[in-house]
């Protein structure tokens, strides 16, 4: 919907409390894959100690989580039917989205959903692709399920240095289906009711003309109602429990993890008030006397008695916290070994059973993130005046784990009994990139010229 400088404003002050509150749920899920979550539960009068073995016992497996599943995904091409790169591919090049993918994908795995704003660059005659977290933007849609949002919303807080006389300031990027609005957003003071208001003034406006707000959203996944679920919001309480489990071993392990040795009925001559100072010094040497003899402490004293109270055994504690951390493995469909390493004597088809259902879910992300990469560049098609290509698809490198003597073993024998052409097989050789394969098809084709001039040759010599 199009709007005007006076009325953009408005526009943002109605949707500014959702975006606050997106970007404070977001740096929550975010915290939690950085390692910087909720510490474990200790009572309040605890020492110094134990609120040092509190810090030390988070471990951030969310972002284990998150980043086993970002390193499956990398696209390496945008192909046409007819397996030539499209020509809308040197745009992902400029925009340096080798790297940039990566980022993409984590934010949207962290948080449920990240966006990609695609805007013309007017030094360049391809457009501006810039991914953003969903702490940074939040984009508003009428039906959860539209194509392209009716506004979105780019903050970010300003330093003290910049604010002026505000209390608190930000940037705003406000965009719509015809205009890019960057404005400043600040509050000063408080009014009778306590809380300070938010103003916003307009500083640039930059048309695009795409008709739709040119943000394209990426969803991990999302339900029937529209809610973006990601990587890290289900499965907090399990990782919370792992933390509490390891908190708990470190505290037996730093407290009642030894044997103690005590003893009974001696006499403290400092306390005995009754006696003369010469008599507690005589008992002081008397209770020196006392001597250790291997684990037997020995003294002169009748009434003394001597003992040991046994270690707590740290067994149950290892394994809560072994079970708890296969648990999260299973509920998140990740293979165990990569949560606890064990990996040994595992044979290539029972490795392969167990990332199956990884397979599957990182399948399922190539779906989801694909479909966003083809919108964004059929968008970018309208800026480049390029005839946009509906069969062109989004090329993903294979990342499974297969050893190179199976892969050649298995291609070999698809080219040999089902007569497929190399060419095709090349897209499945997981050490070629996009380059390798097209630098192969030209030295096939020059062989395959040479060869023809060579034989074309012979056979005139011979007539």
């Amino acid at each position: 919907m199009a709007l005007d400088e006076l009325s953009v404003p408005g526009q943002l002050q109605e949707l500014w409390p959702e975006f606050l509150e997106s970007r404070r749920q977001s740096e929550e899920w975010e915290n939690w894959a950085l390692g910087q979550q909720t510490l474990p539960t200790i009572p309040d009068s605890s020492t110094s100690e134990f609120k040092e073995l509190q810090k030390k016992s988070i471990t951030p497996w969310l972002g284990l989580l998150v980043q086993s599943l970002a390193q499956a995904l990398d696209v390496e091409g945008y192909r046409t039917r007819t397996g030539e790169d499209s020509a809308l591919w040197e745009a992902w090049q400029v925009n340096r989205m080798d790297s940039e993918q990566a980022g993409l994908y984590e934010a949207a795995l962290t948080t449920g959903v990240a966006y990609l704003t695609v805007l013309p660059d007017p030094d360049s005659t391809f457009p501006e692709w810039r991914p953003y977290s969903s702490a940074q933007m939040t984009a508003f849609y009428e039906s959860p399920f539209d194509e392209w949002p009716v506004y979105a919303i780019y903050g970010e807080p300003l330093p003290k240095w910049q604010r002026g006389d505000a209390d608190e300031a930000w940037r705003i990027m406000f965009i719509d289906n015809e205009n890019v609005y960057h404005m400043r957003q600040s509050r000063r003071g408080s009014t009778v009711a306590g809380e300070a208001e938010w103003s916003a003034v307009v500083e640039e406006t930059m048309p695009h003309r795409f008709g739709v707000c040119p943000v394209v959203r990426y969803v991990n996944r999302q339900t029937l109602q529209g809610r973006a679920i990601g990587e890290v919001e289900p499965h907090v309480a399990v990782a919370s429990r792992i933390d509490q489990t390891v908190f708990d071993r470190l505290v037996v392990q730093r407290f009642a993890s030894w044997n103690v040795r005590y003893a009974t009925g001696l006499a403290d001559p400092m306390k005995d008030m009754t006696l003369s100072e010469e008599q507690r010094k005589a008992l002081a040497r008397q209770q020196e006397l006392m001597l250790k003899v291997g684990d037997v402490l020995v003294t002169e004293n009748s009434n003394a008695k001597f003992g040991s109270l046994p270690a707590t055994p740290l067994d149950g504690h290892l394994r809560a916290a072994i079970d708890d951390i296969r648990m999260l493995a299973s509920v998140s469909q990740t293979p165990p070994q990569l949560l606890t390493g064990d990996i040994n004597n595992v044979s290539a088809e029972a490795l392969a059973a167990i990332e199956a259902s990884f397979n599957r879910k990182v399948a399922q992300r190539k779906q989801n993130f694909g479909e966003a990469h083809e919108q964004a560049f059929r968008l970018t098609a309208s800026i480049m005046g390029v005839e946009p290509d509906d069969t062109a698809q989004v090329i993903w490198r294979d990342m499974e784990s297969r050893s190179l003597a199976q892969t050649a073993d298995a291609l070999g024998k698809l080219r040999q009994m089902l007569e497929i052409p190399p060419e095709v097989l090349w897209d499945h050789v997981p050490f070629l990139n996009d380059q390798d394969r097209q630098k192969a098809k030209q030295l096939r084709d020059e062989e395959n010229t040479f060869a023809n001039f060579f034989m074309n040759n012979m056979e005139t010599e011979a007539v």
